[in-house]
């Protein structure tokens, strides 16, 4: 999470598995601004609510629950690990 956007100081402890570090790097060299603020956003939304509405359930893992979140082009994939702490696990454009 860079560049563009403001600052999220109510944003919880969150993480991010190591492939979605790197999708995130590749999104944010190859999108506009526009779309890193949608990104960015999207993931401070996710942090500090990951109940939040527009979630829905990603049905990948039943033994490890996961959820989507859509923010126009990005689908974001996460997780409430047992500690609480939200981990983010990928992130997908779509490209138009």
């Amino acid at each position: 999470m860079g560049g563009a956007g403001r600052e999220y100081a109510d944003v919880a402890d969150f993480r991010f598995t190591p492939h979605c570090l790197a999708e995130i790097t590749q999104i944010e060299a190859a999108c506009s601004p526009r779309e890193a603020a949608v990104l960015n956003e999207a993931l401070a939304r996710v942090a500090t609510d990951p109940a939040l509405p527009g979630q829905f359930p990603s049905f990948y893992d039943p033994a490890k629950p996961s959820f989507l979140y859509r923010a126009d082009p990005f689908m974001v994939h996460f997780r409430v690990g047992e500690d609480g702490v939200v981990e983010f696990l990928n992130v997908f454009w779509r490209r138009v």
